[in-house]
């Protein structure tokens, strides 16, 4: 226990650790959250193959987001590339008629500029799309009822729970993202804490801490417990950022949310661990992070989300732990329990358990 409470007095001595559980939470919490009012003018470009009723009000929903324009496929790529339009959105033909099947039909959104100028146009289509799945489901499927409850919408017979639908749907969108910030962030300081291991052999601590009765494998188990209790002490100061602070939508259950997070900062200790153990420097530690956290966030989906990658990228998100993460978060944000997020769970941990046992499989030479 003695040792336990020094490794964490160490590892809040250093002011880098500090930045990433003190400061980069509420900046990375402020920013989502501004990103979720802001309100500059885009210019989108959009292409209807769909030429529905459904289609079109979805446009007019878009426009709240910026200027839209209707383009030909041949002119959008083009255009994006020259910077004429940020955003382009694309509705494949089919797009009502899968709606009415039961069926989220895919809505292309095409941008080279990144998710802070995606992000206006996918909150308007998440609310637009929550409010015409709950038309369906009112309708039970049938076209005619569902259409009527469309031409109704945005009149005063249903502005009262639009309203609703749509602004929860902004805050899900919002929360959403800055969850996949701070799972980001959790990852950068779980491998600065256990570059610690790094130092700890550079500077022949092991020969010191080996003379007595410490087993390499004892040493490893009280640096994970030290690792994680300060993840621990993060994920309070992230749960107060989003929900005391800005009163972010958490789902129907505020522990729930704590739960993944608390898992989430397990696997963030074992892949700092991993790092750790196969650096020979700091500094190599330091570039093995940036060099594996970024694509893992960003094929993850922290940054927008999963379906709007290509088809390939989406299967390689599948096979890692970050998408496991945020697709966890957003069934939570959907008003899911832990019983629908069990199989996340199960990868997750079971990701950790994977990037622990390749640590241990190191530990063998810590103490060369």
């Amino acid at each position: 226990m003695n040792y336990i409470m020094m490794n964490i007095k160490r590892i809040l001595k250093r002011k880098v650790n500090l930045v990433f559980m003190l400061i980069s939470p509420f900046i990375l919490v402020t920013f989502a959250s501004m990103m979720g009012t802001s309100s500059f003018d885009l210019k989108i470009a959009y292409l209807d193959n769909d030429k529905s009723m459904t289609s079109g009000i979805l446009i007019d929903k878009v426009s709240k987001a910026g200027s839209v324009y209707e383009l030909s496929e041949d002119e959008i790529d083009i255009n994006l590339i020259n910077s004429n339009y940020e955003v382009a959105v694309i509705i494949q033909e089919g797009f009502e008629q899968k709606l009415l099947d039961g069926e989220i039909p895919k809505v292309s959104i095409k941008s080279i500029q990144g998710a802070n100028v995606t992000f206006p146009v996918t909150a308007q289509l998440n609310s637009f799309m929550s409010a015409a799945v709950a038309f369906v489901e009112s309708a039970n499927g049938d076209p005619e009822l569902y259409k009527m409850a469309l031409d109704e919408y945005g009149r005063e017979l249903f502005r009262l729970n639009l309203e609703f639908t749509e602004n929860r749907a902004m805050q899900r969108t919002v929360t959403r993202m800055a969850i996949g910030f701070l799972f980001m962030n959790m990852l950068y300081l779980a491998s600065q804490t256990a570059s610690m291991l790094v130092e700890d052999k550079k500077k022949k601590l092991f020969f010191r801490i080996f003379t007595g009765p410490v087993t390499t494998g004892r040493y490893m188990l009280n640096n994970i417990i030290s690792f994680y209790l300060v993840m621990l002490i993060q994920i309070a100061v992230l749960m107060f950022a989003m929900f005391g602070i800005y009163g972010m939508f958490y789902g129907d259950s505020l522990l729930n949310m704590v739960i993944l997070f608390a898992i989430f900062g397990l696997l963030s200790v074992s892949f700092g661990v991993l790092i750790g153990t196969y650096s020979k420097t700091p500094s190599v530690a330091s570039t093995m992070s940036s060099i594996l956290i970024v694509p893992l966030s960003m094929l993850g989906g922290f940054f927008w989300d999963v379906e709007l990658m290509p088809d390939f990228l989406q299967r390689i998100s599948s096979f890692l732990p970050t998408s496991w993460g945020i697709g966890a978060a957003q069934k939570l944000l959907q008003g899911m329990g832990l019983v629908d997020i069990i199989n996340n769970i199960a990868v997750l941990l079971l990701f950790a358990t994977g990037f622990f046992i390749l640590g241990a499989l190191k530990k063998t030479d810590i103490s060369k």
